[in-house]
């Protein structure tokens, strides 16, 4: 077939980076979770096998079972995603100081991910109980009543960042609003307000301590 690139178990492209890749150097290029299969300097054409089982190291202190999903992280398998690891592929047999791993065609999930339930009481930032956190340090501030943000530098890329939170009212005679904003790549913005209801009055006030384990997700997508 004149449109036939290559058979798909080794790719090959040009490397760009730094430094020279060695032969055996497991790694994720854009999803993709491979092996490489030749020392690589910048400038040559680097083949990287992603299909086959392979034997990386593996972080000090971590065991896996048959099956059980590997994440790659510093070049070594972990057993858990964050904001460096990403899936690899599936145990196929757990050794001393290496794990050899069923290179997966499900891709590495490369978009990132923050899940939390968020407190919030008197003046203080709100508490977050992570449930899931592949982006990374997300810290949470005070900013005025009824106005919290989540601020981490050049994490909140935009035009690929979605921001959920539970927007239930507590009750209607004096509902609960709540919204999240992605503000910046820097800042997501919570806000949260108190209607007063009435014959005269319906206004909206900024209002603390309305948060009480809500949950926020925020997914940034590559």
């Amino acid at each position: 077939m004149k449109n036939f690139i290559q058979n798909g178990t080794r790719l090959q492209y040009v490397y760009e980076g730094t430094p020279t890749l060695l032969a055996g150097t497991p790694m994720i290029v854009g999803g993709i979770a491979g092996v490489v299969a030749n020392d690589t300097a910048t400038g040559e054409l680097l083949v990287l096998a992603v299909e086959g089982v392979f034997e990386i190291p593996k972080t000090t202190g971590k065991t896996f079972t048959l099956g059980h999903s590997v994440f790659l992280k510093a070049g070594e398998g972990t057993d858990g995603e964050d904001a460096t690891a990403y899936y690899f592929g599936m145990c196929f047999e757990d050794m001393a100081t290496t794990v050899r791993v069923k290179l997966d065609d499900f891709p590495a999930r490369v978009e990132k991910k923050y899940v939390a339930l968020l407190t919030q009481t008197s003046t203080s930032a709100p508490v977050a109980t992570v449930l899931k956190n592949t982006i990374g340090t997300i810290v949470w501030a005070y900013t005025s009543a009824g106005v919290y943000t989540a601020t981490l530098a050049d994490a909140f890329t935009v035009g690929k960042t979605i921001v959920k939170i539970n927007n239930a009212g507590a009750g209607s005679a004096s509902p609960e609003i709540i919204e999240a904003i992605h503000t910046s790549k820097d800042v997501i913005t919570v806000r949260t307000w108190l209607q007063h209801t009435g014959a005269t009055d319906n206004d909206l006030a900024g209002t603390n301590a309305i948060l009480a384990d809500m949950g926020i997700e925020i997914v940034v997508y590559p």
